[in-house]
């Protein structure tokens, strides 16, 4: 928050108290709080609004007869417990792992598993905390002595690795899930340690390589982002192929680095063939992708029957609804609604077409028309 003016009393705490509200990144990451950048100098302002503050809401809550209660003077701040829980977060942290070099921290941190890292970065967060409640509590001289630029980088390097394992044990959703930037500084960040294991002279940013493989890693991630069904039954089978890619990544060589694109490509060239069927068959709903779920759906409940007859039966489905399509008409109808109706325009088709029998649908036409219905809202 940039404060550009001056509030007063009541008004610059309501100010002040917008930032301390979390927000979630559509990346996912959570932001616990907020930073105040003051232009226009209001810290005599905020101390003197706290304090009558303070004061009004301990006269408040104060019994007259009662001489236990004490002071509010609690809910500020004690910077002696910071500098304590600092000390604490310090000296766990260097249990685990001490090192003040970067890149040795880096390295060391490819040693420990998931459990361990979500430790480092709790701990990390913590040192970052004391610093901001330091900060916060004017005590600027103990903050000085924190080195809160290389807490931050730690943390990064940290985060960096819990998305590698991540990635690792769930790559179609991570892949998904962040920018292509981070991914590329992810496995930009794995490869120089793992590299630098050996001889870190030997590493080439600039190498056809390296750059084949960024290439391969953001268009694997672009091809990904255009599949709308993560629970397509071959998306998962793409998901055990990159599992498997990245569990035996073992890069300490750039000429390794040309196997790993070998893979890459053959993954990238499943996932576009994935995609165009998909086109294909959005094509037949007219861009509705709600039927292409529900004809992916159906595929994967129904293995036994014929593909090419699910699609086609869902096409008649599909000539029949398109006209009440519209979301509010769905919510109007409701599910048991949409089934009843689009059961007695669809049926004497599918008849006379031959998939009734063929696809036995008098067992789970029923079930076929709710999926359609959930997925008809889910993608409008």
């Amino acid at each position: 928050m940039y404060l550009l003016r001056g509030p007063k009393a009541q008004n610059l705490l309501q100010t002040i108290s917008r930032v301390n509200r979390p927000y979630k990144s559509p990346n996912g990451k959570i932001y616990n709080y907020g930073y105040i950048t003051d232009f226009v100098d209001i810290e005599e302002e905020y101390d003197r609004t706290l304090n009558d503050y303070l004061r009004e809401l301990e006269a408040d809550m104060t019994d007259p007869d009662d001489d236990s209660q004490g002071s509010l003077s609690g809910l500020l701040v004690d910077v002696e417990a910071i500098k304590g829980k600092y000390d604490s977060y310090t000296k766990e942290l260097a249990e685990i792992l001490e090192t003040e070099d970067l890149e040795t921290w880096s390295k060391k941190l490819a040693m420990f598993n998931k459990e361990i890292l979500l430790k480092i970065k709790r701990l990390l967060n913590g040192l970052k905390d004391c610093y901001v409640e330091l900060m916060l509590s004017n005590a600027m001289d103990d903050a000085a002595k924190i080195d809160i630029e290389l807490i931050k980088k730690k943390l990064k390097s940290t985060q960096e690795r819990i998305n590698f394992v991540n990635i690792k044990e769930d790559p179609v959703r991570m892949i998904d899930l962040i920018s292509s930037d981070e991914i590329v500084e992810i496995f930009y960040e794995f490869l120089l340690v793992s590299i630098s294991v050996i001889d870190l002279s030997r590493f080439d940013p600039d190498s056809a390589s390296y750059k084949e493989f960024n290439d391969n890693i953001r268009q694997l991630q672009e091809e990904i982002n255009k599949n709308r069904n993560k629970n397509d039954i071959r998306l998962v089978s793409l998901d055990q192929m990159l599992k498997k890619l990245f569990a035996s990544m073992n890069i300490t060589d750039m000429d390794d680095l040309d196997g790993v694109n070998e893979e890459l490509r053959k993954i990238i060239e499943e996932a576009i063939r994935i995609n165009k069927e998909n086109e294909r068959l959005a094509a037949i709903y007219n861009g509705n992708f709600a039927l292409v779920k529900t004809y992916q759906d159906a595929v994967l409940n129904r293995p036994e029957l014929d593909n090419k007859d699910i699609e086609d039966a869902v096409r008649i489905i599909y000539s029949q609804i398109d006209d009440i399509l519209d979301a509010d008409a769905l919510f109007v109808q409701g599910r048991q609604g949409f089934i009843d109706e689009t059961k007695k325009k669809v049926t004497k088709l599918l008849l006379k077409a031959g998939y009734y029998k063929k696809l036995n649908l008098k067992e789970w036409l029923d079930s076929l028309l709710s999926e359609m219905y959930t997925n008809l809202q889910n993608y409008r």
